[in-house]
């Protein structure tokens, strides 16, 4: 069995453990919240489920699929995925997720269930010609129904660092970078990155300093 731990998984965990606090900005902005930022946050276990994919050798691969963020700000439950690129599979996967999230609030008598979903939205690290602005889940039903689970998807690419600053976003400040990876990795050139962490790091001192961070 092998177990997804890409880089951006990685990030994301350390700093839901450490500064879950600094979500909430992420929260409101993502979906048109206005919660203070001393509100009482609870993050929910990522639970996973296993799924079977084939290897180029026709061999079977076991691998583990864990969301990357779920966090219960009052009595709302969100669902966040970092992810780099659309892979085609972003939406089933989300629904999923969404479901396996859902299932702890679940609430059922004889004869009845009632599954409260999760808001949900994906953070794309990156941007291709095919990364989509939303992922729309849609339910049929053998009766004709059709409903629509929807969400705006966060482009990072989109953000400028002033507005990541201004809107108190810093959870993205890491994944901002990753736009410098071709100079970084192809040209070995690191002064556009270095010079916008700087900003940043600046940005977060003087914010220290009126005490607004920790």
């Amino acid at each position: 069995m092998q177990k997804r731990t890409p880089d951006y998984d990685n990030v994301f965990k350390t700093m839901k453990s450490k500064h879950k606090r600094l979500f909430i900005s992420v929260i409101n902005d993502t979906f048109g919240k206005n919660y203070p930022m001393d509100a009482k946050i609870e993050m929910l276990p990522s639970e996973g489920y296993m799924t079977e994919s084939e290897t180029t050798d026709g061999s079977k691969d076991i691998e583990e699929q864990i969301s990357d963020f779920v966090i219960k700000i009052g009595k709302e439950v969100y669902l966040l995925e970092c992810q780099s690129y659309d892979d085609g599979s972003m939406a089933i996967r989300i629904a999923e997720y969404a479901f396996i999230v859902a299932r702890q609030f679940a609430a059922w008598d004889i004869g009845h269930a009632t599954i409260p979903m999760p808001g949900f939205s994906i953070i794309y690290v990156k941007r291709t010609e095919k990364t989509p602005k939303t992922t729309r889940i849609t339910f049929t039903f053998p009766d004709g129904q059709e409903v629509d689970y929807e969400s705006e998807n966060v482009i990072l690419e989109e953000f400028t660092k002033e507005q990541i600053v201004e809107k108190r976003l810093f959870p993205y400040i890491p994944f901002y970078i990753a736009r410098y990876e071709k100079d970084i990795t192809s040209e070995n050139n690191i002064e556009n990155a270095a010079e916008d962490l700087e900003y940043f790091r600046n940005e977060m001192i003087r914010l220290h300093k009126k005490g607004e961070l920790t």
